[in-house]
């Protein structure tokens, strides 16, 4: 086990900026230091130096539910999930639909397309459900995130007309609820977004007080 003055020195002798201003970090070295290090780092993508602080030993990388991948994918440091990742043991299914959906939901909300690329390829026992992609691509549509939309796009179920047309639709209404007009022209261009669909998304957008010039002139003259 490591102490945290000998961490602190570590830091300091390669460069790396640690700081203890963080109040959740703070609490936990009062209880736990090494307990808690460790997830912190991977949660921050300092890599090397979590591989550095696991080869000293007592370190549990699957401690508290593989907490060190579960931070590492929400803050989006790829290299340092796919390291938690080969240790093994570790899935994206492996304790509930919502953990599941969680990751991946929350990593493509960020903008993170090569973490989520990779978590959607680890998609083997199908864990990853046709609703969940709805429900990202429409989120992502508040976003403008182009290529985060489009590969969403990619993943969508068009075997149901009916589903995917109503998908487009929604994510169009949010797209002009956040004021997103790239996004809503390009869904426009590439859905059969009605007339009443249009309508609708500009009593909604009106409502919500946003202002955007250039999506209530596209709304009025389009």
């Amino acid at each position: 086990m490591i102490t945290k003055k000998a961490f602190e020195k570590y830091c300091c002798k390669h460069g790396l900026k640690y700081q203890c201003e963080d109040d959740f970090l703070n609490s936990k070295l009062n209880e736990d230091w090494n307990k808690y290090i460790f997830s912190y780092l991977c949660g921050c993508g300092f890599l090397e130096t979590a591989k550095w602080l696991y080869s000293m030993g007592g370190i549990d990388i699957h401690a508290r539910h593989n907490e060190a991948f579960y931070w590492s994918c929400v803050t989006g440091h790829k290299e340092t999930a796919e390291w938690c990742y080969s240790f093994g043991n570790i899935t994206l299914y492996e304790f509930n639909d919502l953990f599941q959906d969680e990751l991946f939901i929350r990593s493509c909300e960020n903008g993170y397309l090569e973490l989520s690329k990779w978590m959607y390829s680890l998609n083997e026992l199908g864990g990853i459900k046709k609703r969940t992609i709805e429900t990202i691509f429409i989120e992502c549509c508040s976003y403008e995130n182009k290529e985060m939309i489009e590969w969403c796009h990619s993943l969508l179920d068009k075997s149901s007309v009916e589903i995917y047309n109503y998908t487009l639709e929604c994510a169009f209404i949010r797209s002009c609820l956040c004021g997103r007009k790239k996004n809503a022209e390009w869904l426009y261009f590439i859905g059969k977004i009605n007339r009443k669909t249009q309508e609708e998304a500009f009593i909604i957008y009106m409502r919500n007080f946003y202002y955007c010039k250039e999506l209530i002139e596209w709304f009025l003259f389009s």
